[in-house]
């Protein structure tokens, strides 16, 4: 009899949810991706062009510290091991906490890592263009017969609906969880202000202590950030940065050690997103209509981040939910080689 595999449907077209996708279609899952909006709109359930892109953890929960160096360990490799093709790119991060504050866990995981004074620091990673990512990801999905599909999932029975028609449904996204349910979840507002490429902002800048920082992608610069709480209806968030907030988080870019003067700096424009928070990640399975729901969400300004990971995460998750073996981080190191040879070709 020919063998029939489980289908998988992923909603939520970011960063962990492509990441899922991926990782479930080498487990050799029949995988459809839902999406609510075009690659380039940002919205409730999907990452727009409003994300900086730093590899490095943000905005978390420090309840989630040590389990957030653990997936960091596992993320970080991989992103440094990514093809500049998906819009990643090496930098040097110049790290800095509050005089007298411990440094963070992850922080023991980074590559080239040189303490620079008593509370700051110097180590390697990346930075991603999110457009490329995803464009690119979305593309080498639909090569290797993973669907995606453009509908909208804004309520728990949406959510009943997938159930019935998939063997396991995985729960990706972001700020939308709260329509599907998640009453704990909330948004913490980013605003980035886009400058032009300038000659002393090649590294990334990150003052954890004033959240002050300065992110180089390929075409443009995001200096941020903000990180005020917004609950309840994500609808209803304001989307439009205003010009206190642009003015705010500029004085606060004149302050940090080597930027430069400010009358030397071409303002390009604001964006405002929302970093889908909680008061703890959420990984973890639960049951709707007697099918198995996987929940990925809560990972505030990690999301980038983290998402490699993540997608590992859910695979093993997913993959125990169907009643099949889980797979092994050589196995799932394998299988993404495989499919990226494929790729290649």
């Amino acid at each position: 009899m020919p063998v029939v595999l489980p289908r998988a449907c992923v909603i939520g077209a970011g960063p962990i949810g492509l990441s899922a996708a991926r990782v479930l279609a080498a487990a050799g899952f029949r995988v459809t991706v839902i999406h609510a909006d075009h690659p380039t709109t940002p919205s409730a359930t999907f990452v727009g062009p409003a994300a900086a892109g730093l590899i490095e953890p943000v905005a978390m929960s420090p309840a989630d510290e040590a389990l957030v160096a653990v997936m960091f360990r596992y993320a970080y490799r991989r992103w440094l091991a990514a093809e500049e093709a998906l819009g990643v790119d090496a930098r040097v991060v110049r790290y800095s906490v509050a005089p007298g504050a411990p440094p963070p866990a992850w922080l023991a995981e980074v590559d080239g890592l040189t303490q620079t004074g008593i509370s700051s620091w110097a180590f390697r990673t990346v930075v991603v263009t999110p457009v490329t990512w995803l464009a690119q990801t979305r593309y080498r999905l639909r090569a290797r017969g993973v669907q995606l599909c453009r509908q909208r999932v804004t309520s728990p029975a949406g959510l009943a609906s997938l159930t019935r028609q998939f063997d396991v449904v995985v729960n990706a996204t972001g700020p939308g969880a709260w329509a599907l349910g998640d009453e704990e979840m909330f948004g913490r507002r980013g605003v980035l202000v886009w400058v032009a490429p300038h000659p002393q902002l090649t590294d990334v800048v990150f003052d954890d202590a004033s959240f002050s920082y300065v992110i180089p992608q390929r075409r443009l610069v995001a200096v941020g950030g903000t990180r005020d709480e917004h609950r309840g209806d994500p609808r209803l968030w304001p989307r439009q940065p205003s010009a206190a907030d642009v003015a705010e988080i500029l004085g606060r870019f004149a302050q940090l050690p080597g930027a430069p003067d400010l009358s030397t700096v071409q303002v390009v424009g604001a964006t405002c997103d929302y970093r889908p928070a909680r008061p703890r990640l959420r990984l973890e399975t639960t049951s709707e209509g007697g099918r198995p729901v996987v929940h990925a969400t809560g990972f505030g300004g990690s999301g980038w981040t983290l998402a490699p990971a993540a997608g590992f995460a859910v695979a093993r998750l997913c993959l125990t939910a169907v009643g099949l073996p889980e797979m092994t981080q050589d196995e799932a190191d394998e299988a993404e080689a495989t499919a990226r040879a494929a790729d290649a070709r």
